[in-house]
């Protein structure tokens, strides 16, 4: 089977200053003309900049915002709000350079993959074949339940940690002692060839 991957250009943050959480301090789009803060073409530009850089590093110009992250939607009316806006006036300048729409991870891979098969092809310079494995974002911090590839070795992993933790119970129902000469070997050694 096929597999179309990709990497997320800002992680799955918000491009810089179009963050609209209350714990951001990026401004909202104030479309109030009567306003002192109006900012609908420095939000508008702001938009577009960030497309252009996004796009440069891609081989079609469809592209992914993602906009949010962890412990972010607390107010979600404020994303919303922010967002109708963003993409009203940025769909509506004279010289429209950019196309912001609502969509989804799904509708995103069809027009990349339909956009990648028009004149002139998009050849993707990597087809990997192999396996993807879990990996970790700090010591001891891995994401290995995140992804669904190798299972056989997760299940292999999660029965020897089962073997493990059997281990350490009857190690302490049994309370290993030191004979006169030698420390009995304890579950430590078990731990530390993992």
């Amino acid at each position: 089977a096929d597999l179309f991957t990709g990497a997320l250009y800002n992680h799955y943050v918000p491009p810089a200053g179009l963050c609209f959480d209350i714990g951001c301090g990026d401004q909202p789009v104030e479309d109030d003309g009567a306003l002192h803060d109006f900012n609908v073409a420095e939000r508008v530009k702001i938009a577009e900049n960030r497309s252009e850089d996004q796009m440069m590093h891609f081989r079609t110009n469809h592209i992914m915002w993602t906009m949010g992250s962890d412990f972010q939607y607390q107010a979600a009316h404020t994303w919303f709000k922010n967002m109708d806006k963003l993409i009203k006036y940025t769909n509506s300048m004279t010289e429209k350079k950019v196309n912001l729409i609502y969509s989804s991870p799904s509708c995103y891979v069809y027009h990349k993959n339909k956009a990648s098969a028009m004149p002139p092809v998009v050849k993707y310079s990597h087809n990997n074949t192999a396996d993807f494995f879990p990996y970790a974002d700090s010591p001891h911090a891995f994401w290995s339940g995140y992804f669904t590839s190798r299972p056989a070795l997760k299940g292999y992993v999660r029965r020897c940690n089962n073997l493990l933790q059997v281990c350490k119970q009857l190690e302490v129902i049994g309370a290993p002692k030191l004979s006169d000469k030698v420390l009995l070997p304890t579950s430590e050694k078990l731990r530390e060839a993992a």
